[in-house]
């Protein structure tokens, strides 16, 4: 990717939401951290695309089970040669006696202070999906002498009700923003789109603060970048500019970029990367994601006793052990264990679990706890049918989606004493 440092540049991945859409997920992760695709957490697409877009001063502002977060930061992310590091976590501060951030622009001012000294601050979601060339956008940032530069994307007019929607002239530079509109605005030209940010930002340092250090005293505003500080700045006349997303390639592949902050999208997106032909090709050698759980023993495929284990579109990652069983669309975490006689469709299995003998799982996520030891282990029990009776899914406690999504919870394991010692 970029083979220049952006030594000016501060960034802040905000990693300080609820994530209440992703519940139970995030019962004890902090939402960047919930586990993606077996080997990842979501924040790893958000720190692999800021390291390879040259940017090393990044700060993390964490907040809800934050230590979730903080431990998978130190095991991954690389050093400094010399010492040090690239990537710092920040919990509120408590100044004008806030102890938790009451907004993302509430937690940027909040640590401003380590922003002294460089001329551009960058700001990103931590946690969504990306895959893109951050110093594109940095030096359209440049180019244009922005005040502020928003990141943006078209989306169907029907799904930007949950964004910042953008109208701009010929320039790209930003005329209108409203925040969550009932009635979004579609691209002109471009009928059923409507131009969306990305909630990711581009400020010049001095001008941020300004806007900052007042927005920090008005009593009426939320705290926010999209409702608060981007609208004041476009009434204010400052020069703000859209920069469209799709400018971003990387390696001659399109950017990718999704928000799965809800159930559907995070298993509609474990969907996509089991199919033949995902949208992100995760094999690049631009863009290699190098996992946290890297050291387990190879998988193995055992045959039982009917020599039938069949493992199709499915990621299956080191440490895991499968005998006699049938796998499909089907992500599985590290040192996971199907025994004889499962069937999992299209499901997602974090790591550490054990699916005991003749369980069939249908649609279903299970839910593991960050702090397991790594001799423990989860166990689903034998005979187990999860995602077909929804009512009764329900009556056990599980999540059901209106997509017919079943997720279980690390609370239902723990209550039903299924958290257990041992080898495989």
């Amino acid at each position: 990717m970029h083979d220049k440092l952006l030594n000016n540049v501060k960034t802040f991945a905000l990693a300080g939401g609820s994530g209440t859409r992703l519940m139970p997920l995030t019962d004890m992760y902090a939402k960047p951290a919930v586990p993606f695709l077996g080997v990842y957490v979501i924040f790893d697409f958000v720190m692999w695309s800021l390291y390879y877009s040259g940017l090393r001063n990044i700060g993390v502002l964490v907040q809800k089970n934050a230590v979730s977060l903080t431990e998978h930061i130190a095991a991954v992310f690389p050093r400094r040669p010399g010492g040090g590091v690239y990537l710092q976590t920040l919990c509120p501060e408590g100044r004008c006696g806030r102890h938790v951030f009451s907004g993302t622009a509430d937690a940027v001012w909040q640590h401003i202070h380590h922003a002294a000294g460089y001329d551009t601050v960058m700001i990103v979601s931590g946690d969504h999906i990306y895959k893109a060339d951050f110093s594109v956008f940095e030096r359209f940032h440049r180019e244009h002498d922005a005040d502020l530069s928003v990141m943006a994307i078209t989306v169907p007019v029907e799904d930007a009700k949950a964004f910042g929607v953008i109208d701009v002239d010929a320039d790209n530079k930003i005329v209108d923003f409203v925040e969550k509109p009932a009635h979004p605005k579609e691209v002109h030209g471009n009928p059923g789109q409507a131009f969306c940010s990305m909630g990711v930002y581009c400020f010049k340092k001095k001008v941020l603060k300004q806007y900052l250090d007042q927005d920090a005293l008005d009593q009426d505003s939320s705290h926010d970048f999209g409702r608060d500080i981007v609208p004041k700045m476009i009434a204010d006349g400052k020069k703000v500019y859209a920069f469209p997303f799709s400018e971003t390639k990387i390696d001659g592949e399109l950017p990718y970029w999704r928000d799965v902050g809800s159930i559907k999208a995070y298993w509609e997106e474990h969907q996509n990367f089991c199919s033949d032909n995902p949208l992100l090709n995760l094999y690049s050698d631009g863009f290699r994601l190098p996992p946290r759980d890297y050291m387990a023993a190879p998988s193995k495929f055992g045959s039982g006793t009917k020599n039938s284990s069949s493992i199709l579109n499915s990621l299956v990652p080191s440490g895991c052990i499968i005998v006699d069983s049938y796998l499909l669309y089907t992500t599985l975490g590290v040192r996971v264990t199907v025994r004889e006689g499962c069937k999992v469709v299209m499901s997602i299995i974090p790591s550490q679990v054990i699916i005991d003998h003749h369980c069939s799982l249908h649609k279903t996520i299970i839910v593991s706890d960050p702090y397991l030891r790594s001799h423990q282990r989860v166990l689903l029990p034998a005979n187990m049918e999860i995602g077909f009776d929804h009512d009764l899914d329900r009556k056990r406690g599980f999540t059901v989606t209106e997509e017919g999504i079943t997720v279980v919870p690390f609370t239902w394991f723990k209550r039903n004493k299924l958290i257990v010692s041992g080898k495989h």
